[in-house]
């Protein structure tokens, strides 16, 4: 069988170019979601919060906007640029998969946060684990797979030094966001005004032992593949500065 070129030609057209910045803020902007979002934790935990308009989720959303508007603007460079892909959907290929994941993470946030706002006004406060919170990590993931495979696949060759270094910054905000998975099903910190979403001890227990461990260790066996002095230490140092900030 004949394979129609526009699919051997997919890896050359959608290899990223020079959008390195733009996963790099998009990173920024994932690390603010994840820290806003266990401050926004700590927050819950002090008052009963009612309201969907507070400190932690402004800061969240504001990563929310930044993470989106870097990808548009990488998008638009992407359309810009002289490929012309043949076959179906000739346009929507000229975009790179990763920015793809990244909007599709960003817009499953957005829908989140409408639907976060809708729970408050009709639920009251909430608990960790929540469905408008769980679409809210699930997005953060998708945005920072997308980010972190954008900064590998990059082709930039004068900026390898500031690659590698995003590289680890991603893995660093993708371990943080998987924990925090772990977390909303493990924590006992899930029990709101109306709904009980708290796991039984044995199922928390188990979880959090074989997760946890399990998911560290896809990180830093991912990370010893970087050519780059105290690599485990950048990635473990950029999880403690969002945590501490």
């Amino acid at each position: 069988m004949k394979v129609p070129n526009y699919i051997l030609n997919l890896k050359n057209e959608e290899s990223p170019s020079n959008l390195l910045w733009i996963y790099f803020l998009v990173s920024i902007g994932v690390a603010l979601q994840v820290g806003a979002a266990n401050w926004d934790i700590m927050w819950h935990g002090i008052v009963n919060v009612e309201s969907f308009f507070t400190p932690p989720h402004s800061v969240l959303y504001f990563g929310v906007g930044l993470s989106l508007v870097s990808t548009i603007a990488g998008i638009i460079w992407s359309l810009r640029q002289k490929i012309h892909p043949v076959g179906p959907f000739s346009t929507y290929r000229k975009i790179p998969t990763p920015l793809k994941l990244i909007v599709f993470g960003c817009l499953i946030e957005v829908i989140s946060g409408m639907f976060d706002n809708w729970w408050h006004a009709n639920f009251g406060f909430d608990g960790l684990l929540s469905p408008p919170h769980l679409m809210l990590i699930s997005g953060m993931t998708l945005s920072i797979i997308g980010a972190l495979i954008g900064v590998h696949l990059d082709k930039t060759k004068t900026h390898k030094r500031f690659q590698l270094i995003s590289e680890m910054i991603c893995y660093g905000i993708l371990w943080m966001i998987v924990i925090n998975f772990v977390f909303m099903f493990t924590l006992p910190f899930s029990k709101g005004q109306y709904f009980d979403f708290n796991p039984s001890p044995t199922a928390a227990l188990m979880l959090g032992l074989m997760l946890s461990a399990a998911f560290t260790a896809i990180i830093f066996y991912s990370v010893q593949s970087l050519s780059f002095p105290f690599r485990m230490t950048v990635v473990a140092a950029t999880l403690i500065t969002i945590q501490s900030l």
